[in-house]
């Protein structure tokens, strides 16, 4: 249905990537909160940016990205666009005429840029990350790694030009953190005024789900993505034996998408088993313990909110609990080494009141700052303020 302002609530379109279909992974999770926040406090449409032939797309993007001076085919998303899917784009924005046009994910700014030279709408960039920045950290890492090739990652220039064009034309900035506001706002010298965080978000059940013991550890992640293959390395290399020669001789569970060949074709250890494309991690949960050994990365990560929604404790470094609001020995247990990690887990395994008060703390918090109907407000005040500016 399109959409009209209707008193108080802007028109908006939200352009997604289509990952809000998906039933695991972060970038669904953030689009689908995002998505119920944008439904609930505007009139909003959203639209699936897709080519007409998903399978073999072979329409040419322009040569040159608009408004981008100095960007050509060698930049980052380049083959991420597709000219039919931006005319589909054009004309839904004519169609809806939008008040606000809405995107997430830096792979989507030449669809934003394309509804907002079609309408004049105010263009609202969702970005999960400050993508240059961190593809520079993990660079740093990665480089001297044999097998760097495998993951398609560079130093990330490419990646800061891109945030440059893109950041030339918007209106306003959501990041999930206030690092990553930080980070982009400094970069490419984009005022920080324009900049509203809109924190990583999951559905919470009702009432915290309760478990009996802790039965295993899990950790969840694209493994194709490098700080989650690194996590996956030091879980399995370091944590595992270390678990089978303490009391706490736990399995370990890796679950996601993409594992690289490298990481499918090992012998793992007996403890340990990789659950590669899950459909579903629902079953993972009860009874397990979450485990956050990232030393790489940046936003919140949203597997830790799942584990709060799901009742289950955490253990995690400093790096991975980084942009969201815990606290160490009140929402998760803190570890930055194997025999931390190790000790860590023991402690939750063996002490029935401290689990019970991390879990009913991880829930609280969660349904005290990062559920979709938290976004709300936020989102709103940020529409409103849009609206009253630019119209």
């Amino acid at each position: 249905m399109d959409s009209v302002s209707t008193g108080d609530r802007p028109a908006v379109l939200y352009l997604t990537n289509g990952s809000e279909l998906m039933r695991v992974g972060g970038n669904a999770l953030r689009t689908s909160a995002i998505d119920e926040a944008l439904h609930r406090c505007a009139a909003t449409t959203r639209h699936r940016v897709r080519c007409v032939d998903e399978e073999d797309c072979a329409h040419a993007a322009p040569a040159e990205p608009p408004a981008a001076s100095g960007i050509g085919q060698d930049a980052a998303f380049h083959n991420a666009y597709c000219s039919v899917a931006g005319q589909q784009v054009r004309q839904v924005a004519e169609r809806v005429r939008p008040d606000i046009v809405v995107a997430t994910g830096l792979e989507m700014w030449r669809y934003l840029y394309a509804a907002k030279e079609a309408t004049g709408a105010v263009a609202v960039l969702d970005l999960v990350n400050a993508d240059s920045q961190l593809a520079s950290e993990i660079w740093a890492v990665l480089r001297s790694r044999p097998d760097a090739a495998t993951f398609g990652l560079d130093d990330g220039a490419a990646l800061r030009r891109v945030e440059a064009a893109a950041l030339g034309f918007v209106d306003h900035l959501w990041t999930c953190t206030r690092l990553d506001a930080v980070a982009l706002s400094g970069l490419h010298d984009f005022p920080i005024d324009n900049v509203t965080v809109v924190p990583n978000a999951v559905t919470s059940p009702a009432v915290r789900p309760q478990h009996s013991a802790v039965e295993r550890i899990v950790y969840l992640g694209r493994f194709g993505w490098f700080p989650n293959y690194l996590a996956a390395e030091f879980l399995i290399d370091e944590l595992a034996p270390m678990l089978a020669r303490s009391a706490t001789a736990l399995p370990i569970v890796l679950a996601g998408f993409g594992p690289p060949a490298s990481l499918l074709d090992r012998q793992l250890p007996a403890a340990v088993r990789l659950l590669a494309d899950p459909v579903t991690i629902d079953h993972l949960w009860p009874d397990s313990l979450l485990a956050v050994p990232l030393t790489l990365g940046g936003g919140s990560r949203l597997k830790i909110l799942e584990a709060f929604a799901a009742g289950c404790p955490v253990v995690s470094t400093a790096k991975g609990i980084e942009g969201i609001d815990a606290e160490d020995g009140v929402h998760y247990l803190r570890a930055e080494t194997a025999a931390e990690m190790t000790a860590a887990i023991s402690r939750i395994t063996a002490d029935h009141t401290l689990r019970e008060n991390l879990t009913k703390a991880g829930f609280d918090l969660l349904n005290d700052a990062y559920t979709p109907q938290r976004l709300i407000p936020l989102v709103a005040g940020s529409l409103r303020r849009l609206t009253a500016v630019h119209h």
